[in-house]
């Protein structure tokens, strides 16, 4: 695996870089968690870049690019700790999408490229799990249309969202996806408190009708763990992003903050700390990297978007900690950036598979036999 950038991931890179330091500061950071106005704006001029199409092909307005691009431009979006659904819209819809065979799909995937709308999938269940098996939500005839009944949790953005994508019981039982208008009838929300202050909401549907079901014909179960190894990547690639920043940020007050006559990362307790970090960024970023690369070779890669999302959000949340231990009682403040860092951290290792869930996937690859480690 060649870890050098090409000439246009270099330029994808530098973009997407410039965008996030013009328009995500901290302090931008900061005004998104309570207006919403701020993560619209910065959504709209990614759209304007092309960055939700980096998957969509190009026949359907996108830039039909690999895993790998996406992995580049989405460690930026995780260095600035960029507010909107990226991840939901610009991976799992569009992974989703793009295995469904009806029209409706295609258009749907216009849409995203485009930036006419914010695709929004909707999976989680009220315990956080989030594969067909587990679904309870349901469709159903009623008259001459299909209703949509049940309950989902942990909404990203529902605020900018044109489409909602849900995942249900079709009438049959098997698992589809409901095209749902985020303003139809039938919709209860309520925000969901959080430790990062992001919009996360609860949906409840009550008889809500349904635009149209996708995935009738046999279920959407069979590409679904596919589409969620793909978020597993993003996610990876934006924890891996946050992580390098806040390390940036510790390292460079380490260097400033004197105590005794001498910058603080002289001394070997903090530079011990700093130096751990930095490997296992390197080693979180290589694994996001092989996961984003083995999927675009064609080959198996559910095994390694796994470690890498418990490898990355695992390495996000402990730099940020040691960053709120190095600067020491600053840390704590809200006025300071590492607490930013730490509490997006923990909220990224619990959302979208949490450490437990990984790791049982891992071990039960490994004892059946399918992890690399045989070949």
């Amino acid at each position: 695996m060649d870890l050098d950038l090409t000439d246009e991931q270099g330029m994808l890179k530098e973009a997407v870089r410039a965008l996030c330091e013009d328009m995500m500061p901290t302090t931008a950071v900061r005004a998104a968690e309570h207006n919403p106005a701020v993560t619209a704006a910065f959504t709209q001029k990614l759209a304007d870049m092309g960055i939700p199409g980096l998957r969509v092909p190009p026949s359907l307005g996108g830039s039909g690019l690999g895993l790998t691009d996406l992995v580049v431009a989405f460690i930026e979006l995780g260095r600035a700790l960029a507010p909107g659904a990226h991840l939901e819209s610009g991976v799992l819809a569009t992974a989703l999408l793009g295995a469904c065979a009806e029209p409706e799909a295609s258009q749907l995937l216009r849409d995203i490229a485009s930036g006419r709308h914010v695709v929004l999938p909707v999976w989680h269940e009220r315990d956080g799990t989030n594969t067909p098996a587990t679904v309870s939500a349901a469709v159903a005839q009623d008259g001459g249309g299909l209703v949509l009944t049940g309950e989902k949790h942990f909404v990203p953005h529902l605020e900018l969202a044109g489409c909602l994508l849900v995942l249900a019981r079709g009438p049959h039982g098997q698992p589809v996806l409901a095209v749902v208008c985020p303003d139809a009838p039938g919709i209860e929300r309520s925000a969901q408190p959080n430790l990062a202050d992001q919009s996360l909401w609860r949906l409840r549907f009550t008889r809500t009708p349904v635009q149209t079901v996708l995935g009738l014909e046999g279920g959407i179960a069979a590409l679904w763990d596919r589409a969620l190894d793909e978020l597993h990547v993003g996610a990876a690639a934006l924890a891996v992003g946050g992580a390098e920043r806040v390390l940036e940020i510790t390292t460079q007050y380490a260097c400033e903050r004197e105590q005794f006559g001498r910058p603080i990362g002289g001394f070997q307790a903090i530079a011990h700390y700093l130096a751990d970090a930095a490997v296992n960024v390197a080693a979180s970023r290589i694994l996001a990297y092989r996961a984003a690369s083995a999927a675009d070779e064609g080959t198996a890669f559910s095994h390694f978007a796994l470690m890498a999302k418990l490898k990355a959000c695992k390495t996000f949340r402990d730099v940020s900690a040691v960053s709120i231990q190095i600067h020491g009682g600053l840390g704590f403040t809200m006025e300071a950036d590492p607490q930013l860092f730490f509490r997006r951290a923990k909220q990224q290792q619990l959302l979208n598979s949490d450490p437990a869930s990984l790791e049982t996937l891992i071990g039960n690859g490994l004892f059946a036999g399918q992890h690399p480690v045989y070949a």
